[in-house]
């Protein structure tokens, strides 16, 4: 999932100039795409109850501080807020 909401960031980049509404619709699934793994990485206790299976490391904490998943999740709200507000924006323009 997050491999391809990074395609689609840059798809969404692309876009932005031709297109700017289709550009913040493909911004913001991007954003919701990548969203789980920045999430997974900082709280892996709650994943492992909501998606069961068995896993090749013992969980150490339930929730763990990695500065760069920490950053990479206030980007990711960041962009999909911009890519709201741009989408509606765009649609109050037309």
């Amino acid at each position: 999932m997050a491999d391809l909401g990074a395609l689609l960031f840059l798809l969404a980049l692309l876009l932005t100039m031709f297109f700017p509404r289709v550009a913040s619709t493909v911004a913001f699934v991007a954003s919701l795409l990548c969203l789980p793994f920045y999430l997974y990485i900082l709280m892996p206790g709650p994943y492992r109850q909501i998606f069961k299976g068995e896993y090749s490391v013992p969980l150490q904490r339930p929730f763990v501080w990695n500065n760069w998943a920490a950053i990479g999740v206030v980007s990711l709200l960041l962009a999909a807020i911009l890519g709201v507000r741009s989408f509606f924006k765009a649609h109050t323009k037309a």
